[in-house]
């Protein structure tokens, strides 16, 4: 009998409900781990349908859990599960293997035939050339193969009542990288000051100058009447000492800041 993801990933435990049906009810069918690239890939079985946020979700909890740099989750249904209600989500996972996909397919019209998939989009002309170029069509298709074992045909083509603007979508599109560049740049100036303001700490650490005391005064040492020795800020009564070893000696404390050899009675 298969292992289930859940006795493949034996550490892992989220806490979160929705990947508890998917780790213990999974069959695990094939799996590939790359050591010093810290990868995984797992070929699974599922009894049902899965969204792929659910997915990616997983991927990214297992990744965090094993420290690694990529886990990817990758389902093999029945043939006849396969219906256009599950064409966002193959074009969710081609957007993922192919970013220049992404925001093309926010509106599409769809037709879909034996070995056919037509997708008509809103964008003129220019934006279908690019996704071409990006070899889209192949990705979308590939993605129908590994993941239900058929074959279909992908065509895109330009939503003659659409008319949405090709090139404003690609400046919108600048202006979300952009942000997201600045973004990163804030965050990599954020750690980059924290580190210098540590670095800085750490040498006043270093420079910090020797002192002799910890208190106000300086360490002294003092014999007064009585056997009383005075030591720094405080008084020690040595005129009924106890000698728990050896021969009886002469009590002469020295700081320990004056001691550059070993010394023995």
């Amino acid at each position: 009998m298969s292992k289930t993801l859940i006795e493949l990933f034996s550490r892992f435990d989220s806490g979160d409900t929705k990947y508890e049906k998917l780790l213990k009810e999974c069959p695990v069918k094939n799996v590939k781990i790359n050591k010093e690239l810290k990868f995984v890939e797992v070929d699974v079985e599922p009894n049902e349908l899965v969204d792929k946020k659910t997915l990616y979700g997983l991927e990214e909890a297992l990744r965090q859990c094993y420290v690694l740099r990529s886990v990817r989750i990758k389902p093999i249904y029945k043939p006849e599960w396969f219906g256009s209600e599950y064409i966002p989500e193959v074009l969710l996972e081609a957007g993922r293997r192919g970013a220049i996909s992404r925001g093309f397919f926010n509106e599409y019209n769809l037709e879909m035939t034996e070995n056919k998939i037509k997708l008509e989009i809103s964008f003129t002309n220019g934006g279908i050339e690019l996704l071409y170029s990006a070899k889209t069509p192949d990705i979308i298709s590939e993605v129908i193969f590994e993941e239900f074992g058929l074959r279909y045909d992908i065509e895109i083509v330009r939503d003659e009542n659409g008319g949405m603007d090709f090139e404003a979508f690609v400046k919108e599109q600048e202006k979300g990288y952009a942000e997201q560049i600045n973004k990163a740049e804030k965050l990599r100036e954020e750690q980059q000051k924290a580190i210098e303001i540590k670095a800085e700490k750490d040498e006043e650490k270093k420079n910090l100058e020797r002192v002799t005391a910890l208190g106000e005064k300086e360490n002294v040492f003092e014999k007064r009447e009585g056997g009383i020795m005075h030591v720094g800020d405080t008084d020690f009564d040595t005129s009924e000492a106890e000698y728990i070893y050896g021969e009886k000696f002469d009590l002469e404390p020295i700081p320990m800041r004056n001691l550059d050899k070993p010394l023995r009675h």
